[in-house]
């Protein structure tokens, strides 16, 4: 999915309409109607507000700022809800596995010279999942954000650690 489509999926999600949210933003409604046509960028102003928008214009804005769609697209894929947890069961399952191989493989190779090509590949396979599995859980998010209304700003923002500290759980027993 483009820029241009998750853009409009965070102002369809926002339930707000394009012209008051050209407003907000301080930008013109043909520009933010062109980001969303992907005609054009979003408008520099408006980027940090479309991010903060919901969790689905956070996606777009970084998709567009760094273009990494395996990390930050929007997967069109079933998005009932309990489908994007078994995606993300899933993913991360497979994640986990090939971080497991990493500990044994890194021993006592300490720069990228110790590494061979096999080493490279097994590294690389590992950061795949990795950011597969990242993938799924931001789009998990969007679609809690959007089904049942909740917000993760708070969770995502430096200064507001402790607002979320009480919803945090540890799967390490601390």
């Amino acid at each position: 999915m483009n820029v241009g489509d998750t853009i409009r999926l965070a102002v369809d999600y926002s339930d707000k309409p394009v012209k008051a949210l050209a407003r907000e933003f301080r930008c013109s409604d043909d520009a933010l109607y062109s980001a969303i046509k992907d005609k054009r960028p979003i408008p520099s102003q408006a980027r940090e507000k479309v991010a903060r928008l919901n969790m689905v214009g956070m996606m777009a804005a970084t998709l567009e700022a760094t273009g990494f769609s395996k990390l930050f697209g929007y997967l069109r894929v079933d998005r009932h809800i309990y489908s994007l947890i078994h995606r993300v069961y899933k993913e991360d399952r497979e994640a986990d596995e090939a971080l497991r191989k990493l500990p044994e493989l890194l021993l006592d190779k300490e720069k990228s010279a110790d590494l061979s090509a096999e080493d490279r590949e097994i590294i690389l396979s590992a950061g795949k999942e990795i950011i597969e599995r990242i993938h799924c859980e931001f789009n998990l998010l969007a679609e809690l954000e959007r089904q049942y209304g909740v917000s993760f700003q708070e969770c995502l923002i430096e200064k507001e650690k402790a607002a979320c500290a009480g919803t945090q759980t540890t799967l390490y027993g601390n």
